[in-house]
């Protein structure tokens, strides 16, 4: 019995010498607990709207208002310019263009213009636009006037099909998997296996190692988003209706800030499993936060901050962007530029750390 007491003493020092594993077993599910409840809420508001009032009257101006009274649109911008208001859809800076034509004070019609890439959004716009008609009418029953009338059209994927929205999230995701894991396990290996002394001796810089390590899976990972790509359009008749080599050259930035971030994970971790829990912990808000599952504007301000560090949320914009709406780099070269800069300071963030802890 004795003997029995004292290996679980000797458990207990382990656990409390290895203060990464008791952090995931602790900390890890109350992040995981107030992410999801934060996160989980399938009742999308606030959905980012572009007015085009062509009208300028007092009629148009209480149109516009009562849609951002109903907590589902939130008018965000106003433009006197159709094709402004529609740059700004195709750059993903809204989800619906609101047209008031220059009559509308006359006839009380207009223009709803739907970003069908988001069939959460498509569903609520028309459900909102539905209740707000319902409600004109309920309280035009006591009175005779004319009521307001929208006509929707739904943009880029006009049946609102769920799989041509959520493949190119998928792509994102599979891919953030792939490249994290590749790489999160590279130093570690060399650790365990004994070899880091002889990688560390060797003339090359610090900086040039681990470029060295990165590019070899880049190529790998690039092959992945073409076998990913051709698997989706056979199986799911899924098409990229934008530039192939630019949704490339897009790419490229991400793939180099994920593996460069599979490094860091590399350098902070001692084993393989430290590694896969690490990695694990990444992919929860990569998931919930990147806009794959819930839009970005339902989540609360401190989130959606969180949400912007998070490279998959950028690389979501490009691949939706490219493969559904058919733009290009003119149109997402913000995300473009923000994974450059990410990839740039993860790659310094990891030639810092391995030269502080395993050199």
């Amino acid at each position: 019995m004795s003997g029995f007491i004292a290996f679980i003493k000797k458990e207990i020092m382990h656990i409390r010498r290895d203060p990464i594993t008791l952090f995931f077993c602790l900390g890890l599910p109350c992040i995981q607990l107030l992410l999801l409840g934060y996160a989980l809420d399938f009742d999308v508001r606030h959905i980012s709207t572009a007015a085009v009032d062509l009208s300028h009257s007092r009629e148009s101006r209480a149109f516009l208002d009562k849609v951002h009274n109903t907590q589902y649109l939130d008018v965000t911008s106003y433009h006197t310019d159709r094709e402004a208001a529609l740059r700004r859809l195709d750059r993903g800076e809204c989800k619906i263009v609101l047209i008031l034509p220059p009559d509308y004070a006359r006839t009380l019609n207009a223009q709803a213009l739907i970003d069908g890439s988001d069939a959460q959004v498509t569903s609520r716009v028309a459900a909102a636009l539905q209740s707000l008609y319902a409600a004109e009418t309920s309280s035009a029953a006591s009175q005779v006037r004319q009521i307001p009338k929208v006509s929707a059209s739904i943009l880029y994927n006009p049946a609102a099909k769920t799989n041509i929205f959520m493949i190119p999230g998928l792509i994102g995701i599979l891919l953030q998997i792939v490249a994290v894991v590749l790489t999160a396990l590279s130093i570690v290996r060399e650790k365990e296996q004994g070899t880091m002394e002889q990688v560390t001796v060797s003339p090359v810089s610090i900086t040039g190692m681990m470029l060295g390590k990165i590019i070899p899976y880049a190529v790998m990972a690039l092959g992945e988003v073409q076998i990913i790509l051709y698997v989706s359009w056979l199986v799911f008749d899924l098409h990229i209706k934008g530039s192939w080599c630019q949704l490339m050259l897009m790419t490229l930035p991400f793939l180099f800030t994920t593996l460069a971030l599979g490094l860091l994970i590399s350098t902070l971790a001692n084993t393989q499993a430290q590694a896969f829990m690490m990695v694990m912990m990444i992919m929860l808000p990569s998931i919930l936060l990147s806009g794959f599952v819930f839009p970005i504007d339902n989540l609360p301000f401190f989130l959606r901050v969180i949400s912007e560090i998070v490279p998959v949320t950028h690389y979501l914009v490009i691949l939706r962007g490219v493969i559904i709406r058919g733009v290009g780099l003119a149109e997402l070269w913000q995300p473009t530029a923000v994974l450059t800069a990410m990839a740039v300071i993860m790659i310094i963030i990891s030639v810092s750390q391995f030269r502080r802890r395993v050199i």
